[in-house]
């Protein structure tokens, strides 16, 4: 019995290799202090993500730096991940943010 459990292991390395967090797509919210600003958006590598907004590059989140996390979610698809950042920032709201970023 002891291959069969090997097996099955080396089944779940696989599926956890194939629905790694590097395949899925986080939403999320940053915060600057020195803007008082939230920015919202979505990405599938979220390290590679927070560095590019800290670093100057002639655009809207230069004036933000520092950017920090306060807030992700993870979703299996891209277009799940759109569709809940298009939501967020189709309500134009702080406070719709301040709630989402207080939910947990």
């Amino acid at each position: 019995r002891a291959p069969a459990r090997s097996q099955k292991k080396e089944e779940l390395l696989q599926f956890l290799f194939f629905v790694s967090p590097k395949s899925m797509f986080t939403v999320y919210i940053l915060y600057s202090k020195s803007f008082a600003r939230y920015y919202v958006g979505y990405t599938n590598d979220m390290d590679r993500r927070i560095s590019e907004h800290n670093r100057k590059k002639g655009k809207f989140t230069d004036a933000g730096i520092p950017w920090v996390l306060v807030y992700s979610e993870l979703y299996n698809s891209k277009k799940e991940a759109m569709a809940r950042e298009k939501l967020i920032k189709s309500r134009k709201s702080k406070s719709f943010i301040l709630e989402i970023i207080n939910s947990r």
